[in-house]
C-alpha cells in the first residue's frame, strides 16, 4: 500500500492529540505503526495501512487526521466518564479500559440519537426515595418492589428489569482481553449518567458472579456513583455495603448463601470506587 497522496494534508496536532488523550506513549503506537515519531513530525507520510492502524488505535475514523478540527464527539478526554474515572489507577495504567469506555459510551450515545429520531423519548434515570433509610433490608425491600423482583431470579431477568428501568447494560461477549486487563481480572463497571446509565459486565464469568456484579454496580448507580472492578484495590465502607445489597437483593431472608459461593464472592469483590460529583 502507497503513501497517502499530498493531496491529503494530514493535521499533525490531531493526530498527536488522538494519540495523547488515550495516554498512548510512543513506544507503544510504533507497537503498530513504526514510523509514528516521524510521522507526527511530518518528516514522513503515512501509508493507508498506517493510517488504518493510528485509526484503530486511536478510536477515531481515519478522515479525522485530514480534518481542520476534531469534532467534539472524539475529544474523548473531556467526555464526563473520563473525568470521573481519571483517579482510578486501573483507568490511568491500562489503556484498554479507556479504549472498552469510549466504545461503549459510543454504543450507549447512538442508541439515545436513534431513540430521539424515531420520537421516542427515554425517561430520566431515577431511583426510589430510599436513601434516609440506614435499614439495608428495608433498602433491598423497597428495590425489589421497584424492579417487580421475586429472587430467586437468573442474569436474563435481572438485566431485562434494570433495561426496563433505562440502564444500558452491556455485556463483554467473552473479550479475554477485557476480562483481563494487564494481568488484573475485569468483573464488571458502571458510569453514572442522568439518562441511561452504563453497566458493563465480563460475561466470561458464571451467572451467579455476573448477577452478584450486575446489583452491586446497581449499589453504586442507587448512590450516584461510578466505579470500575479491581482486584488490586482495598474494600472501602461503599465497596462492602454494595456487597451486602446486592447479596441481599438476590437471596430471600430466610435462605442461606453457599460456603462455596460466599468465598467466591468475597474474593472477587475487591473494587475501586469514585464519587461522581458531576
Amino acid at each position: 500500500m502507497g503513501q497517502i497522496s499530498k493531496e491529503f494534508e494530514l493535521n499533525l496536532e490531531i493526530l498527536k492529540y488522538c494519540r495523547e488523550q488515550l495516554g498512548l506513549s510512543m513506544e507503544r503506537v510504533a507497537e503498530k505503526v513504526e514510523k509514528i515519531e516521524s510521522i507526527e513530525t511530518g518528516e514522513q507520510r503515512p501509508t493507508y495501512k498506517q493510517l488504518e492502524n493510528l485509526a484503530d488505535l486511536y478510536e477515531v475514523p481515519r478522515w479525522v487526521f485530514i480534518s481542520d478540527a476534531l469534532p467534539e464527539e472524539y475529544h474523548y478526554n473531556t467526555k464526563p466518564s473520563f473525568r470521573k474515572f481519571k483517579n482510578s489507577n486501573i483507568f490511568k495504567e491500562n489503556e484498554k479500559v479507556r479504549k472498552l469506555i469510549i466504545r461503549v459510551e459510543q454504543y450507549r450515545d447512538l442508541f439515545v440519537e436513534l431513540k430521539e429520531d424515531l420520537g421516542e423519548a427515554i425517561s430520566p434515570f431515577s431511583v426510589p426515595e430510599y436513601l434516609n433509610s440506614s435499614n439495608l433490608q428495608e433498602v433491598v425491600n423497597i428495590v425489589r418492589k421497584w424492579l417487580n423482583l421475586s429472587p430467586p431470579a437468573n442474569f436474563d431477568e435481572l438485566r431485562q428489569k434494570l433495561e426496563a428501568k433505562s440502564i444500558f447494560i452491556f455485556l463483554s461477549n467473552k473479550q479475554t482481553d477485557w476480562s483481563f486487563i494487564c494481568k488484573v481480572s475485569f468483573r464488571g463497571l458502571c458510569i453514572q449518567h442522568d439518562v441511561m446509565p452504563i453497566i458493563i459486565i465480563n460475561d466470561s464469568d458464571s451467572n451467579k458472579a455476573q448477577s452478584f456484579t450486575l446489583m452491586h454496580e446497581l449499589g453504586h448507580l442507587l448512590k450516584n456513583q461510578t466505579s470500575i472492578d479491581s482486584w488490586q484495590e482495598n474494600e472501602t465502607e461503599i465497596e462492602k455495603w454494595c456487597d451486602r445489597f446486592a447479596g441481599s437483593v438476590l437471596i430471600l431472608k430466610h435462605q442461606v448463601l453457599p460456603v462455596k459461593t460466599g468465598k467466591a464472592i468475597k474474593k472477587t469483590k475487591a473494587k475501586v470506587r469514585i464519587k461522581s460529583k458531576e
